[in-house]
């Protein structure tokens, strides 16, 4: 019994230090769920208190712009009227990057307070607009898109995403290269089945941006294809998995693009995170001013009048600004396409002023609803989808010299039914002193005979999508074999060309 006393003496200095280290490793626990529960208040109070603040300015902005913001008795003016102005106001939120309320208005409160169906119009209208804005500042021609997307909010996701996908796919073209230099027409083949199996893994995300980076591997995998039809002889039954895994792998998923990821980017909104996007955004495009000097779709901003003298007849004023109102939208909602003249511009900005007069009826904003609803389908993507119904035509065709010796002299001799773009218009081929011409006339309509090249004047730029096939006697050369690609992938991605479509000859 003594030394079990002895030995209890002797832990007791060691159990009292442990049960001291829980008791404060306890005081920790509470302290930090404390801190928690109350930054979780505050953020809350915050959200809520931000969004008032927001919803008073602009509140401040309509009434600047006089426009009423409640009514003694709603009945005393038409629904449609209130929709104009509320959907204006809204819109010419959207229109300016620097308006920083809308980052934090609180749509809910916006919703009860004013009409609650056309609030939900609004909302989406918006939304949309906002998610193609940062797209409309850098957009320079269609296939520029990697320099696009760098202006999306979600840069992380988004930079981890292409960190995986853009090295591989260098690597995988640079091996169809060197494949193709050294005459191995299998392999190049390969691996270009290989590319379209790449391509193909990249429609398993249904987020659009992502759908903007797989639109960019289809170029590149179809600029990939012409250079190697171009250079080597291919088998028929080579053209044949070419054309199959075109037809199953390249497919672009157009609905499925435009049900994207909206509504969590709209959740986003709430994030304080997204406020200092923003301003990541405004430095890093100061040098973007809003106004009409500038050769880009641009607005003069909210001072002044829009100085267009409404003489005509009503019934053909509203045609003509259903007319503007809707190319304006498209072109917002189409963000991924070079803008228009600037003349065709300012007067789709003007709409957006003449929405507030009381004559302008909701049947208007319904039409100009259903172009900002299709805003997904926007000619970047049209164009990529022609891109590929181009280049599943070359290898018909191909297919048909390969059968008959000779090419087509007309499409009907390869298609029972011409194939047509994603415009609806009927693909066309050319004869040339090497070879032949796919193409399509592309979204402007004009033939200008295969050619794509844009130009600061727009009427001056050409916009067809075409596919080249050289004749046998002008393949299988000798060219010097580049550099054997190394096999691991290289952790620095390589530059875009800055124009993709610049490997195709035209």
């Amino acid at each position: 019994p003594g030394d079990h006393t002895l030995t209890d003496k002797k832990d007791k200095p060691r159990k009292g230090c442990i049960r001291r280290l829980f008791g404060f490793g306890w005081g920790v626990f509470k302290f930090t769920v404390t801190c928690c529960l109350l930054a979780a208040v505050g953020y809350v109070v915050w959200v809520n208190y931000a969004g008032k603040q927001a919803l008073k300015r602009f509140e401040a902005e309509l009434l600047k712009r006089q426009i009423p913001l409640a009514f003694e008795d709603e009945k005393q003016i038409p629904d449609e009227v209130n929709a104009a102005r509320y959907w204006q106001a809204a819109m010419k939120m959207v229109v300016r990057p620097d308006y920083r309320a809308f980052d934090e208005l609180n749509w809910p409160d916006f919703g009860e307070r004013f009409m609650p169906d056309v609030t939900a119009l609004l909302a989406k209208q918006c939304q949309q607009n906002q998610a193609v804005f940062p797209l409309i500042k850098n957009a320079r021609s269609h296939d520029q898109c990697f320099y696009q997307i760098n202006a999306i909010e979600n840069l992380d996701q988004y930079m981890r995403f292409l960190g995986q996908q853009r090295p591989l796919i260098y690597v995988l073209k640079h091996h169809v290269d060197y494949a193709t230099a050294k005459g191995d027409k299998q392999k190049a083949v390969d691996i270009c089945l290989d590319l379209l199996a790449f391509v193909d893994s990249g429609k398993q995300t249904d987020s659009w941006f992502y759908q903007y980076v797989r639109q960019t591997h289809v170029a590149i995998a179809i600029s990939q294809i012409e250079e190697l039809m171009a250079r080597v002889e291919s088998t028929p039954s080579q053209i044949l998995e070419l054309k199959q895994a075109m037809n199953t792998q390249m497919i672009l998923d157009l609905p499925k693009i435009l049900r994207g990821d909206f509504r969590d980017k709209y959740q986003r909104m709430a994030r304080p995170d997204w406020y200092l996007l923003q301003q990541e955004y405004q430095r890093g495009l100061a040098s973007y001013k809003l106004s009409f000097t500038a050769p880009r779709y641009e607005f003069t901003g909210w001072e002044g009048k829009p100085g267009l003298e409404l003489v005509m007849p009503i019934q053909k004023w509203y045609e003509w600004l259903l007319e503007c109102a809707i190319n304006c939208s498209n072109d917002l909602c189409g963000g991924a396409y070079q803008m228009i003249d600037e003349k065709t511009a300012a007067q789709g900005f003007e709409v957006y002023d003449l929405l507030l007069q009381p004559d302008v009826s909701w049947e208007h904003l319904k039409e100009i609803k259903k172009i900002g609803d299709n805003y997904g389908d926007n000619l970047f993507l049209r164009t990529g989808r022609t891109q590929i119904i181009v280049a599943m035509a070359a290898l018909s065709i191909e297919q048909y010299r390969m059968t008959h010796g000779d090419w087509p002299s007309s499409l009907d001799q390869v298609f029972d039914e011409d194939p047509v773009d994603t415009y609806e218009q009927s693909l066309k081929i050319v004869k040339c002193d090497d070879g032949v011409l796919v193409y399509s006339c592309g979204p402007n309509g004009i033939d200008d005979q295969g050619i794509w090249h844009k130009s600061e004047d727009e009427s001056q730029s050409k916009d067809d999508v075409a596919f080249r096939l050289l004749d046998p006697s002008q393949r299988n050369r000798e060219p010097e074999p580049k550099p054997k690609p190394e096999t691991e992938i290289s952790t620095g991605a390589p530059q875009l060309p800055a124009n993709l479509f610049e490997d195709v000859p035209h």
